[in-house]
């Protein structure tokens, strides 16, 4: 992304806002925007203030704990996750997000037990989530369960092929089983991934360039 597509995201959003003020789902995607920019301050803010409006918004809730985390606030991101989870199970819902940012939590945090509990709960929801079998193959590989990490991470990257540190770290496994040949293929996937996102967004900057205007954010899903 770049300045341009960001100034007029925003532009859009805080537009919206004015006319909506009540409107926790803007103030969560302007949260968001400012969330995918690093400006953690900014998109608390504005995940607390959708909050305010919506108390069970579980997305503002899994967005405020990110935030929360990138400010060094674990324990308060610890609250917000299992807020936005006890809600979903209250729900019967399929939110899992916050499961998974969770395990994402406490793998970084060193606690492989606790992640893998949250990634597999993940998983119960939905099991489809590639993010919840990326964090359980982490979460094994520092158990050093080296063949059962290669099997999540191969369920990960079913699922999504696009995700380039899906293979860095299927590398770094294959790399301490010793099985060279599948390292090497597995780094040089996570290479080839870098270099085409990168290319995309060169292209993108150019034709931008070239229409004299800013390319739009891409959608949450892309």
């Amino acid at each position: 992304m770049f300045i341009g597509r960001f100034a007029a995201a925003q532009t859009e959003f805080e537009q919206g806002i004015r006319y909506d003020p009540q409107s926790a789902e803007l103030h969560f995607n302007l949260g968001k925007l400012f969330s995918v920019q690093d400006n953690w301050i900014a998109a608390r803010k504005e995940f607390e203030t959708a909050l305010r409006i919506d108390p069970s918004y579980v997305e503002g809730l899994d967005g405020l704990g990110f935030a929360q985390e990138a400010l060094g606030d674990g324990a308060g991101a610890i609250a917000s996750y299992e807020k936005a989870i006890a809600i979903n199970e209250a729900r019967k819902g399929k939110f899992v997000s916050a499961h998974v940012n969770l395990s994402a939590f406490y793998n970084r945090k060193g606690d492989s037990e606790k992640a893998l509990s949250y990634a597999r709960a993940a998983q119960e929801l939905d099991p489809k989530s590639d993010g919840a079998w990326f964090q359980q193959a982490k979460a094994m590989e520092a158990q050093g369960r080296l063949t059962d990490a290669v099997d999540a991470l191969n369920r990960a990257i079913s699922l999504n092929a696009r995700a380039s540190s899906y293979y860095y770290v299927l590398a770094q496994v294959y790399r301490r089983l010793g099985k060279v040949e599948d390292s090497r293929k597995a780094l040089d996937s996570f290479t080839r991934l870098e270099r085409e996102t990168s290319d995309v967004e060169e292209m993108r900057r150019n034709l931008a360039n070239r229409s004299g205007n800013p390319p739009q954010p891409k959608s949450q899903r892309d």
